[in-house]
């Protein structure tokens, strides 16, 4: 991603060094992420049946999310919302089949973390009085980046089938974005 060119001057912006670290990002950076991520997983899978899956899940992703994004709604685009996020569903299960085929880790500071909170298990199940000072025993050897998946079942995924309703009910969502408070203080600050 950092070698993909900006693009105007608030539409696109650099990217960080390592964009899975997912580390300094504003909203507008998972938006970039999204608008820039075929072009940059093209060609990267030697399966070409994955190549197909991962592509039209993240087209069905920007599609989705370009609807879910629209400031004004009318019957045919929550029927256009509702259509593609059946779509977006039956391509999150077909990734999430392709996804056993590959090793996948945790990243190196979601493994400290899980250190860490063990760590702090340990410390508390000691009790009170061992907690002062750290002790050999509660030093968990670093082991090796577990294995992860693709969880398609998290309370995030879930919801997306919710949208549509929240907008017929509540309205647009675009009162919620930080992109417009960016600008506003962008032109706002000289």
């Amino acid at each position: 991603f950092r070698g993909l060119p900006t693009f105007l001057k608030d539409t696109i912006r650099r990217f960080v060094n390592n964009i899975a670290d997912m580390k300094k990002l504003a909203g507008r950076d998972f938006e970039d992420t999204l608008q820039d991520a075929m072009t940059s997983f093209e060609a990267l899978f030697p399966n070409k049946k994955h190549q197909k899956i991962v592509l039209d899940m993240l087209f069905d992703l920007a599609h989705w999310h370009g609807l879910a994004k629209l400031r004004l709604h009318t019957e045919s685009t929550i029927a256009s919302l509702r259509y593609a996020t059946r779509e977006l569903g039956q391509s999150m299960r077909r990734f999430g089949k392709i996804t056993k085929d590959y090793d996948t880790r945790e990243l190196p500071s979601e493994q400290a973390a899980r250190v860490k909170r063990a760590q702090h298990e340990a410390r508390k199940k000691a009790g009170p009085t061992q907690r002062a000072a750290p002790h050999p025993n509660f030093v968990i050897k670093n082991e090796p980046a577990r294995k992860r998946g693709f969880d398609r079942k998290s309370y995030k995924k879930h919801s997306l089938g919710d949208y549509a309703d929240a907008i017929e009910y509540w309205g647009t969502i675009d009162s919620y974005s930080t992109q417009i408070v960016s600008r506003e203080a962008m032109f706002s600050w000289g």
